[in-house]
């Protein structure tokens, strides 16, 4: 479900039955093995033509798979477009606004669409309005999000894998242990301690990643999770990773129970590692505190939501809120359990901390 690709390539023409004074265009989509290109390549059958031309829809996109070839990447669709999607599959549920919320939270995925419009249309009994759907998402009655997505693909035909949330992800993981970068599962894991929106890059160079991911193979790594488009860059400065929200909370749902306390303390390591020194007062050559700012709250979001984050961890994450008294963030220490409040107080002591973001 990472962002697809269209690769554009003109094909040997070959006499057959198709009029030969036509062109002609051919699509071979992921299904039929697009993700694995060596497949295509044997034989050296693709190679230009002036008649005609092939679109390939494919998750890899390593420039040497595709000599050559114009590469044209396939983002999310625009709010209006992706709130049409839900529109015209539940179109008795909601007004265009709700769907706009709810194409927003889903960000605008079409997969996460389709199953969201799916699961809204065939209800039967006690049909949710979208607004409902909407508070769903957002773990309303304990519901997981990613559960709740894959109930729409029920309504779907297709190979399974390729239509749940939950495991779609799995087959560019797999392709990617298979090549020998086990590595990159260990990193999404990691990145999904984290929020959705840009991510500078120099956070994933702190020597404390070691503790999860050898320093050595992190941009071996990173560069098999860009190739399968699970991430991808956004330019700078400072340079960023943006990896889709439905991603990271699929790939945390399936993160195995023993490794996430590692990973959070991880997460949280390397959070600190960038920030300022918080004893003294801020100096102008500081960098800017505001793009970490969704990552230690996303940071706080997953640490509560695993059980399996202990509490030496936990006051680590919480060290990294201790300084900050922003709009964004005190909600959320207010709806945390008395312990963890109490543990943060304690993380806070000793020190004089900031209490305005930059």
């Amino acid at each position: 479900m990472g962002d697809q690709h269209l690769v554009g390539r003109r094909l040997p023409y070959r006499k057959s039955s198709m009029t030969l004074s036509r062109p002609w265009a051919r699509t071979i989509p992921r299904p039929l093995n697009a993700d694995d290109p060596a497949i295509l390549r044997e034989g050296n059958w693709l190679r230009t033509s002036p008649r005609g031309i092939t679109l390939v829809t494919t998750r890899q996109v390593a420039s040497h798979w595709w000599p050559g070839a114009t590469l044209h990447h396939v983002g999310v669709l625009p709010r209006e477009d992706a709130a049409q999607v839900l529109c015209d599959l539940a179109p008795e549920r909601g007004t265009a606004e709700e769907a706009a919320d709810i194409a927003d939270r889903l960000g605008r995925l079409p997969l996460a669409l389709t199953l969201a419009g799916g699961y809204l249309a065939h209800q039967v009994i006690s049909p949710w309005s979208m607004a409902e759907y909407g508070l769903a998402l957002d773990r309303g009655n304990g519901v997981d999000p990613i559960e709740l997505l894959d109930q729409g693909a029920a309504y779907g035909g297709g190979n399974p894998s390729r239509h749940l949330a939950s495991t779609t992800w799995e087959l560019s993981l797999n392709a990617l242990h298979a090549q020998g970068l086990p590595e990159a599962t260990t990193l999404v894991q990691l990145l999904s301690c984290w929020s959705h929106d840009p991510l500078p890059l120099h956070l994933l160079t702190g020597p404390g990643i070691d503790t999860v991911l050898p320093r050595a193979r992190v941009e071996l790594a990173l560069r098999g999770l860009l190739d399968h488009s699970l991430t991808r860059l956004v330019p700078g400065p400072p340079r960023c990773l943006r990896t889709h929200g439905v991603l990271l909370e699929s790939i945390a749902r399936g993160t195995p129970s023993g490794q996430r306390d590692a990973l959070v303390s991880t997460a949280a390591e390397l959070l600190m590692a960038v920030m300022p020194d918080v004893s003294r007062p801020w100096a102008r050559e500081d960098p800017p505190l505001a793009p970490y700012v969704p990552h230690t709250l996303a940071l706080l979001r997953r640490a509560t939501q695993w059980a399996e984050v202990g509490r030496a961890t936990m006051a680590r994450v919480l060290e990294c809120t201790s300084g900050w008294r922003s709009h964004s963030i005190e909600p959320e220490i207010t709806r945390l359990p008395c312990r963890w409040r109490r543990t943060r107080r304690h993380a806070g002591r000793g020190a004089l901390r900031r209490t305005t973001l930059r």
